[in-house]
């Protein structure tokens, strides 16, 4: 079992060591961190998702969307973060964290989980949105390897954790 952790280990630690080779350079500083941004808190997901309401006269959506999202809140948030207490790989060039406690600890990443959780619950009311929501939660994610505020198996257990919320508000609440 230590050899596999270890294994895992290293392998997220390479994967993500290869993102920080990417260039830094001011367009994709912006570009990642507009992303990360968007991410953060989910404030993008409910204003599509109030937009969306509105235009697909679908009233559930909205409430399941908010439904989704505390539940993901405290269990990844306030729940495994504090639990696990993984420290980041380093300092955001453009992100910086909205309050102090547990959104200082990476694993897992809360916008990875945000934006799978919301891509799940969007394109389930909305199964024309399910490409475009895909690529934002993807772009969402990378965003957060970009700018090293976290690692890469952070940013996957993430979104896993993102999806099985979403899945677990649609199929049982």
């Amino acid at each position: 079992m230590r050899a596999t952790v270890d294994r895992i280990r290293t392998w997220d630690e390479r994967i993500t060591a290869g993102f920080s080779k990417l260039p830094q350079v001011w367009p994709l500083d912006i570009f990642f961190g507009f992303f990360s941004l968007v991410g953060q808190g989910g404030l993008v997901w409910f204003i599509l998702a109030y937009r969306l309401q509105q235009t697909t006269r679908m009233d559930e959506l909205f409430l399941v969307l908010v439904t989704a999202q505390t539940l993901q809140f405290i269990v990844v948030g306030m729940g495994i973060k504090a639990a696990v207490r993984r420290m980041r790989p380093g300092v955001a060039k453009v992100a910086l964290p909205l309050w102090k406690g547990w959104g200082d600890y990476s694993f897992p990443s809360g916008h990875a989980a945000s934006s799978a959780t919301a891509w799940v619950v969007i394109s389930h009311f909305v199964p024309g949105a399910l490409l475009g929501t895909l690529i934002v939660a993807i772009l969402c994610g990378l965003s957060r390897l970009y700018l090293h505020k976290h690692y890469f198996f952070d940013i996957v257990c993430g979104y896993l954790s993102g999806v099985l919320i979403g899945l677990f508000v649609i199929l049982f609440i």
